[in-house]
């Protein structure tokens, strides 16, 4: 999963550098054509290979604080 993460790091830079005008035309058109799309896709990958990385190696299944859905705000309204 982490070359994915990479080219998905590469593709978001090559459109936001389109975007700013430093480099060619970005070859992607539609939603995949916006680097935000590009860099959140890379981010999500990088951490569920952190996190499989981590449980592949003997450790447990530990998902980051920020995305446990048990501390959010709206816990409340989600009745678990």
């Amino acid at each position: 999963m982490v070359p994915a993460a990479l080219m998905a790091y590469v593709l978001g830079a090559w459109s936001l550098a389109s975007e700013m005008g430093m480099s060619g035309e970005f070859g992607i058109r539609g939603l995949f054509s916006h680097w935000q799309v590009w860099i959140g896709v890379a981010v999500a990958l990088h951490v569920t290979s952190s996190i499989l990385t981590r449980y592949g190696r003997g450790g447990s299944l530990n998902v980051p604080r920020v995305l446990n859905p048990r501390i959010l705000p709206f816990k409340r309204f989600l009745k678990m």
